[in-house]
């Protein structure tokens, strides 16, 4: 088996600059699997940038997937810095870079250590969208101005499939469960075209190359329209993953002619509903994969003034959403007794939530959504986890998490964060951030055990527990890394985030005094 993989990565070696095995064994962490659970690997939000040094652009631009790994592992042109510095002018993204090959092959080489790690086997990886580079049009327009939209989209998929490869390289013979986010588009940042978008068409088949065989024909139907079933590798019993591009869904959507599109969104949760519906009739039980999760943005919403909106809370002004509507969380909200997990990237962060019945408010009710036969006794929700990102944009260090599933109910039992010692991809090592089991002493990563700790951190409105520390302690690694805004000062809020999905539910619990 090991001389297979060797031999898969020098065959892969001419689309990307892959780093031999060799190197890779040295960048093992402790294992993350106990006896009995089912490794696995999540990712989120790579934001690969092709365009870091714009004097290979046209090389790239003209040359098939296939030649990329030479061009872009060849020396960097002269002038590198100073053009990518003019294209930050004009088309900004945060404080630092989304990342170059250099990063890229880095985080393959780590996550490919990890796959193989002895005793410990990655069975299966998810995937949980934006591969693409942030303002990917705004820069690609800069360098090529006379492009077509055409010539734009041409390149966009030629990026993706890079990326992809070089993932299917890093993980030879493991299945792929990949959405796509909000930056994954042929037109532009937060759009794609609803009912069945050309993009999405190329993406399906991308997409379907890393499934079960047994799956492929599904995708390749399903994902033009932003999803997808499959099912999740055995011995997991019994167990499906509904994949979703939920861009359709989220506050910021607009067609590719830059319309509102506000029912969008309807066909992806209809399509959902009846997966679970399905699900249930069968009794299997499921997993929910998107990119960006429901419920408030706490980030955006306590630093508004990024945005110039200074929103006040708690004096009657509305919190930034990452979605439209609530409607996919009172859709999960209800739908425990078949989703066991729902897996979020997008705000580049390593955090938790939890969908309650009630999505934190007490007495509401959720409507019936048409095509879910809600169960009697409604669970007592879904555990969420929203999976940190190998883009470093926000300051933050590159990251990826290893996850250990019970085969039987297909619950998260832990999780451990890998990280990066640096943003850079040169002399990187990768190592253990933190493990869900060891930081809060809970057995498993589910609603009847997360329940008690959100609910005890929301409590500690100065953040003193040793829980709330920890929280902070891993939020910062992504956000505030130099200190700049004490976390302190805004951690009632990130605590009613957790479980509070309304904007109703978060101002009562954020604001207690105006509630």
């Amino acid at each position: 088996m090991k001389n297979l993989r060797h031999l898969h990565w020098a065959l892969l070696a001419v689309v990307c600059a892959c780093p031999p095995p060799a190197r890779l064994a040295a960048q093992t962490a402790a294992p993350v699997a106990n006896a009995g659970t089912l490794p696995a690997l999540f990712l989120s939000d790579i934001h690969f940038d092709p365009l870091r040094d714009p004097g290979k652009a046209s090389r790239l631009n003209a040359a098939p997937v296939s030649q990329w790994g030479v061009i872009l592992a060849s020396p960097s042109t002269p002038t590198a810095d100073a053009d990518y510095a003019a294209i930050n002018k004009t088309c900004p993204i945060k404080p630092l870079v989304d990342p170059n090959d250099r990063l890229w092959q880095s985080a393959l080489a780590a996550i490919h250590a990890q796959a193989f790690a002895p005793g410990t086997p990655i069975r299966f990886a998810v995937v949980m969208g934006d591969i693409i580079g942030h303002q990917f049009d705004c820069r690609y327009k800069l360098v090529f101005p006379s492009a077509t939209p055409a010539q734009f989209r041409s390149f966009v998929e030629k990026t993706a499939t890079y990326v992809v490869t070089g993932l299917r390289a890093a993980l030879p013979g493991i299945p792929i469960y990949i959405t796509l986010g909000n930056d994954d588009t042929g037109c532009h940042d937060n759009s794609l075209d609803p009912g069945n978008d050309a993009f999405l068409a190329f993406a399906a088949r991308l997409i379907a190359q890393t499934l079960p065989t047994a799956d492929r024909a599904a995708a390749l139907r399903d994902f033009p329209r932003g999803y997808y079933a499959a099912s999740l590798p055995a011995p997991l019993a019994h167990t499906r993953i509904f994949v979703l591009d939920d861009v359709y869904e989220m506050a910021s959507y607009k067609d590719c002619g830059a319309r509102l599109a506000p029912t969008a969104q309807n066909a992806q949760l209809s399509w959902l509903a009846a997966q679970i519906d399905q699900a249930r009739a069968r009794h299997e039980q499921a997993w929910v994969v998107a990119h960006a999760p429901p419920g408030v943005n706490p980030y955006s919403t306590f630093n508004s003034q990024i945005y110039n909106l200074h929103i006040d809370v708690c004096r009657g002004g509305t919190p930034i959403d990452f979605l439209f509507s609530d409607e996919l969380a009172e859709l999960l909200a209800v739908s425990g007794d078949v989703v066991r997990l729902a897996l979020f990237g997008h705000s580049h962060t390593d955090e938790m939530r939890l969908l309650t019945p009630n999505l934190g408010l007490p007495g509401l009710t959720i409507p019936t959504i048409s095509g879910l036969a809600r169960p009697d006794q409604p669970a007592e929700g879904v555990a969420v986890k929203i999976v940190p990102s190998i883009s470093p944009v926000f300051a933050e260090l590159p990251s990826f998490t290893l996850a250990a599933i019970d085969p039987h109910t297909a619950a998260l039992d832990d999780y451990t964060v890998i990280m990066a010692s640096n943003s850079t991809g040169v002399d990187t090592t990768w190592a253990k951030s933190y493990s869900f089991s060891e930081a809060y002493h809970l057995p498993a990563f589910t609603p009847a055990t997360i329940a008690p700790l959100i609910a005890g951190m929301q409590a500690d409105r100065t953040a003193e527990t040793p829980a709330s520390q920890t929280y902070i302690r891993e939020y910062r690694h992504y956000f505030f890394a130099d200190g700049s805004i004490p976390l302190q000062s805004v951690w009632p809020q990130l605590a009613c985030a957790m479980s509070n999905i309304s904007d109703a539910a978060f101002t009562r619990c954020a604001c207690p005094a105006a509630k």
